[in-house]
């Protein structure tokens, strides 16, 4: 029996490494992504909805085509009807302008998405450039 417990504990907390690195690692492919529909929105000319000479800090999901949840939905940190979101499964990604760049935060399910709480990582856009492009894990 203690020999059961005890591969019992290790096969969860290895279920638990393994989820946590699965949800790193598409939070981090979806950063990617997201990222790169920023830069190629800011590149497209005005006449097709395109950023070329608007800011970063103007995008919104909608432009990216991305379906968004409801603006209000949002309270915490952020406040209420600052944002609209974007959900992936059980990440939500926000928007939130800086300055004239954007960065994009992904949150978990896991403590709540009505407190802005966990945050997961961000990406700060600045430009139509790789290097412009700063990634930041936080949990």
């Amino acid at each position: 029996m203690v020999i059961l417990g005890i591969a019992l504990a290790v096969g969860l907390d290895t279920f638990k490494v393994n989820r946590r690195q699965a949800e790193i690692d598409r939070v981090t492919l979806d950063m990617s992504r997201i990222a790169h529909e920023i830069q190629v929105w800011k590149m497209q000319p005005a006449q097709l909805d395109g950023g070329e000479n608007k800011d970063l800090s103007e995008i919104t999901f909608d432009r990216i085509y991305h379906t968004t949840g409801p603006c209000d939905a949002m309270a915490g940190p952020l406040g209420a009807g600052e944002t609209c979101y974007y959900q992936e499964q059980e990440i939500r990604y926000i928007l939130q302008p800086v300055d004239e760049n954007i960065k994009v935060i992904a949150l978990s399910r896991d403590i709540g998405f009505a407190a802005n709480q966990f945050r997961l990582a961000e990406t700060v856009v600045s430009g139509v450039h790789p290097e412009d492009v700063s990634f930041t894990l936080i949990q």
